[in-house]
């Protein structure tokens, strides 16, 4: 006979580790975003931010089938200029984080990282900070070109 009772504690279980995960993700993030704005001088900051799919599939039918259906959007890092008006924004890469915390996926350029743990996640935001096209992105946001007039 199945014990419900004890899968309704495992599932609070599951969700109480997975919420502790998550925010353990979000410190990890917020201390990628300290360290941005405190090297750039306060001008950029990082923020986790849903963009919309562009150039795919989604988007044909998005705008031919359904006009007023929701378009869809994926979860982004996003370098931001924090002293432009409006924000300018520089979009680092595709950031997926898995409904129990763990595996967080980092996606740049060609470049893919599997996060299983905090370690390897700080690894990953090191190496998108270290990566030439990202460094490009952030001379540009610091820029007083990028600045609107």
């Amino acid at each position: 006979m199945v014990d419900y009772k004890k899968a309704f504690q495992a599932g609070l279980k599951a969700a109480r580790t997975a919420r502790e995960t998550k925010e353990e993700v979000q410190k990890v993030i917020d201390q990628f975003d300290a360290a941005v704005r405190e090297s750039s001088g306060g001008v950029i900051g990082i923020r986790w931010e849903p963009i919309r799919k562009s150039g795919s599939v989604f988007d044909k039918l998005a705008t031919t089938a359904a006009p007023m259906s929701p378009i869809p959007k994926e979860p982004w890092l996003v370098a931001v200029n924090l002293t432009a008006q409006p924000e300018i924004r520089e979009p680092l890469a595709k950031c997926e984080m898995a409904d129990k915390g763990y595996p967080v996926e980092l996606r740049w350029r060609t470049r893919v990282s599997e996060c299983n743990d905090r370690e390897s996640l700080e690894a990953a935001l090191r190496a998108l900070l270290e990566d030439s096209v990202t460094g490009e992105k952030l001379l540009k946001l610091m820029s007083p070109e990028s600045q609107p007039t």
